[in-house]
């Protein structure tokens, strides 16, 4: 079922997501929060107009990583879903070079549709996915 492809990424998923962000949020000065305290910020204004945008590169860079990861993700849908009516992409072109005929022509057009997807998802968050990889290899 549904379920059980997404009870993984919903459980663990997150612990390298919980790590990046933990080490972003480390490396950005608390003088910038101590100085919106003093001016009447409350938490959430905080979060809002300081932490959010600063983190933004991170966010995009941590969602474009999970993206492809999942997107990419081969045995765990192969072991978990029987149904082949409901198999994910690489599992079911992966299928469909091996069911006898080897014609590669159609399998390799699969996998060129297949990583339209991918593409697009890093052409669109590029910029961030950019600046968040820089923000961790320099030193403010």
């Amino acid at each position: 079922s549904w379920f059980a492809l997404w009870l993984p990424y919903l459980a663990g998923g997150q612990i390298f997501g919980i790590l990046l962000c933990r080490t972003f949020f480390e490396s950005i000065p608390e003088d910038l929060f101590e100085a919106a305290r003093i001016d009447g910020a409350s938490e959430f204004l905080i979060y809002r107009k300081i932490a959010l945008p600063l983190s933004l590169p991170i966010l995009a860079t941590l969602a474009i990583m999970q993206f492809i990861a999942t997107y990419n993700d081969y045995i765990w849908p192969l072991v978990t879903i029987s149904d082949t009516s409901k198999q994910v992409f690489s599992v079911g072109v992966t299928r469909f070079g091996f069911e006898g005929n080897l014609n590669m022509g159609p399998v390799m057009a699969g996998y060129l549709i297949g990583s339209i997807p991918l593409v697009l998802v890093f052409l669109l968050g590029m910029k961030y996915y950019v600046q968040g990889i820089m923000s961790g290899a320099l030193k403010a």
